[in-house]
């Protein structure tokens, strides 16, 4: 006995193996009606599968198997162009600024410049200490003398990064451990990292001048 199986072939509006199963059916079933209602109704859900599937219902050029150059889906975007996503600031070197490091101490005395005699002390960021981190800790300039406290870190070769300063009921400390875990996407070989409470800013030297990138922070 043949298995109970039906095989769709749609070629110029007909249903050539249907038609030829008509006969399978001894009590008249298949009559002609509903093999080209079945018909239509298989060519159309064929070509629904043949359009879920990438293939378009018009004929294409070239060799067979080959995917168009349009179909090609475009590759995934690295780290490195997530830039492209946020607006950069280009502006003038700050004096006496060159380098990565020129910048990065540069950065980090306008931040100190807000607090009042910080003292220093030094942490790790993670349990086997390869990345420690510097921690300023002392009374703000402004708002009251308020008790805040700076940390900063170099995550990777190349990068530093400046958080805060915080006040200290918000544990910077803890932050920047978050930070050294959770900060991939960086937008340069190198640069400096700027978080403040709600914003992290990308600072890098690039053609002689200084850019800035602003995003929201993690």
């Amino acid at each position: 006995m043949e298995p109970n199986v039906i095989l769709l072939s749609c070629s110029g509006g007909t249903c050539m193996d249907l038609e030829r199963m008509a006969h399978l059916d001894r009590k008249g079933a298949w009559s002609k009606m509903k093999v080209r209602s079945l018909c239509a109704w298989g060519c159309a859900f064929t070509a629904s599968l043949a359009l879920s599937a990438g293939c378009g219902a018009a004929k294409q050029s070239g060799t067979p198997g080959t995917p168009r150059q349009a179909d090609r889906l475009p590759q995934a975007s690295t780290s490195s162009s997530g830039v492209q996503n946020h607006h950069i600031l280009v502006e003038p070197l700050p004096q006496g600024v060159r380098t990565t490091a020129d910048l990065y101490h540069w950065l980090l005395d306008q931040r100190l410049a807000q607090m009042d005699n910080p003292a220093q002390g030094e942490i790790c960021l993670d349990p086997s200490c390869q990345v420690a981190a510097t921690v300023f800790s002392g009374p703000a300039k402004g708002n009251g003398g308020a008790l805040v406290a700076l940390v900063a870190f170099q995550p990777r070769p190349g990068w530093h990064v400046v958080l805060g300063p915080l006040p200290q009921a918000d544990d910077p400390p803890r932050q920047a451990e978050s930070l050294n875990v959770h900060l991939r996407n960086y937008p340069r070989a190198q640069g400096v990292c700027v978080v403040s409470a709600g914003e992290i800013d990308w600072y890098w030297i690039e053609a002689g001048h200084l850019q800035i990138m602003r995003q929201p922070k993690l």
